[in-house]
């Protein structure tokens, strides 16, 4: 019998994530999203009768977290297809695609904020137990997530940076040297003067966008990690089924292993009956959905 395990992007995520797999391999390099989705957001749409619905008694606390993966995704697949026209040569007018790329991936960074606050809000309250996601934040997490985030954070705050072009291509300050305790020093007269005098603080910003979409999706991946760490307990546990619109009577298979499972496609009391599927061409309270 078909479970909820055996989905996959490539094959039955709507056709932003389907490209995003086929094309650019994000599943293979972000597995722990597929992982997520599966458990997490999958058994709260009408897959496989119709993917591109939520159950009728969806917990809006789900389709919240469903909004922001997803937009997680969306913004790496967007970063893709910019850094392969970059690849190609074709940064757009003004280096746009470059400060379009940091700022999708930034923004898929910072989406992990307001996951978090759903996971320890909301989702907590409704299940009745205390969540909370990267307790160890600013000693184990934030150095790294600053590390791959300063681009963006630059920009936001600072403004455009001095791209320099050299041998036929744009270069940009390398973000070895744009740490986060320098980031307010680093001005357009500061960079000037480097690149004349210190040109090997300086990248390709090929090379430099490259860095920061692998470095972008490993921490984001790791981020998953985490966030099925603090869920996946809650797999077990009726009052998250609810969540879904899913039956709170409706028993939760594990696999063989013991760790827990997503509830099965076609069982007489796993799936949704016809009652409670949305007959309206959108969901509750919602005109789109993942």
């Amino acid at each position: 019998m078909a479970t909820y395990d055996a989905v996959t992007l490539r094959r039955d995520g709507d056709q932003l994530e389907q490209k995003a797999s086929i094309i650019f391999n994000l599943d293979a390099a972000f597995p722990n999203y597929e992982e997520f989705w599966k458990l997490h957001v999958v058994p709260g749409t009408q897959r496989p009768y119709d993917p591109k619905r939520f159950n009728l008694d969806i917990s809006p606390a789900v389709i919240e977290l469903a909004q922001r993966s997803y937009s997680v995704f969306a913004n790496l697949y967007d970063a893709s297809v910019l850094l392969e026209s970059m690849r190609a040569g074709e940064f757009g007018e003004f280096h746009r695609n470059w400060y379009a790329l940091v700022k999708c991936a930034g923004d898929a960074l910072q989406l992990r904020l307001g996951m978090c606050e759903t996971i320890e809000g909301p989702i907590a309250m409704r299940v009745g137990m205390a969540l909370k996601v990267f307790p160890e934040w600013k000693s184990v997490w934030k150095p790294s997530y600053d590390a791959v985030s300063v681009f963006r954070n630059y920009s936001t705050h600072q403004g455009r940076f001095q791209i320099f072009v050299g041998a036929g291509q744009p270069f940009i300050i390398s973000r070895s040297e744009l740490t986060t305790d320098r980031v307010d020093s680093v001005s357009w007269t500061y960079t000037e003067c480097d690149f004349r005098d210190n040109p090997e603080m300086f990248q390709p910003i090929i090379e430099v966008a490259n860095g920061i979409m692998e470095d972008t999706i490993k921490w984001l991946d790791k981020a998953y990690g985490e966030f099925l760490r603090v869920l996946n307990p809650l797999l077990l546990q009726p009052a998250y089924r609810v969540l879904w619109g899913l039956q709170r009577t409706a028993a939760l298979p594990g696999s063989s292993s013991g760790t827990p499972t997503a509830p099965h496609w076609q069982s007489g009391v796993n799936y949704v009956p016809p009652m409670n599927i949305c007959a309206t061409t959108s969901p509750p309270n919602s005109k789109s959905t993942k």
